[in-house]
């Protein structure tokens, strides 16, 4: 299927991917933390450029993502090499499963109406030069 701009939207988040965090408990109320919320609204501003004021992608979709997280500088030359190569991969924190959260939570009622339309994900966490977030959702082709 060719996807074109009604069935599908790709945006793009520069800087270090945000997992969804936990929530914080107090005087009665639960609360996201800010630097969850802090990063959902940027994910929901750059959606709604990339969605140029067309209403929510509808029906089932499938969801392309991929996290870039930044190289840590205390490695050594040979281990950021082999990191930008795809030769180290990202096992440690953020889970896969949170940064994801985040992204949905950011997108839902822009992008698409709501997260329950995502039929299928595929995700990759890896080592990037420049941290960002690259996500795709499409129409789910029942062909």
């Amino acid at each position: 299927m060719e996807t074109n701009e009604r069935t599908a939207v790709t945006i793009t988040i520069d800087g270090v991917p945000i997992p969804k965090g936990r929530p914080v408990f107090g005087q009665g109320r639960v609360f996201t933390p800010a630097k969850t919320r802090a990063f959902e609204r940027t994910i929901g501003w750059l959606a709604k450029i990339e969605m140029r004021a067309r209403p929510p992608l509808q029906g089932p979709l499938i969801m392309n993502v991929q996290f870039d997280l930044p190289i840590p500088v205390s490695w050594s030359a040979k281990q950021k090499n082999d990191a930008r190569l795809g030769l180290i991969l990202p096992d440690v924190p953020p889970d896969l499963d949170n940064l994801i959260k985040s992204l949905l939570d950011g997108c839902r009622r822009i992008a698409f109406r709501d997260d329950a339309q995502i039929v299928a994900i595929m995700a990759r966490k890896r080592f990037g030069a420049q941290p960002q977030t690259v996500v795709t959702f499409r129409a789910h082709d029942l062909s």
